[in-house]
């Protein structure tokens, strides 16, 4: 799509036989021109129309970790909404405040903090435990 092989969006989308109501439209093979291309005024166009397509749906776009590549800073003047994935105990604050710089372009931006250990983790049942000390 955005390299012009193809014109339209349901030229590559497929649809997912196991899991209904679900759409893949897979990345294709890597490019030297894959910043360029997901910055570029046809990723708007594409953004654009799986919108205005799934108006009632949540359409996810999975992009690699914003310092590693210059893709997610790319679709991030093109999105609603980003969720940053954040691993617990491998990444610094400071690296986090650059990759939030990185994507400033969004709108809205929310973070997951993901691995946490166990013993950072709250009780599921804190009332309970509570009760259990005393």
């Amino acid at each position: 799509l955005l390299t012009g092989r193809r014109q339209q969006v349901d030229e590559v989308l497929k649809r997912c036989t196991d899991v209904p109501n679900l759409h893949v439209l897979f990345s294709g093979r890597r490019d030297d021109t894959s910043p360029e291309l997901l910055a570029s005024q046809r990723m708007a166009e594409v953004c654009s129309s799986l919108s205005r397509r799934y108006r009632e749906s949540i359409v996810v776009i999975d992009a690699p970790p914003v310092l590693a590549t210059a893709e997610p800073s790319a679709l991030a003047m093109h999105v609603h909404h980003l969720l940053m994935v954040v691993a617990a105990g491998q990444v610094a604050r400071h690296h986090v405040e650059e990759a939030l710089a990185g994507v400033a372009t969004c709108p809205s931006i929310s973070l997951v903090f993901n691995k946490s250990p166990e013993w950072q983790r709250p009780t599921p049942y804190p009332y309970y435990y509570n009760y259990a000390e005393k």
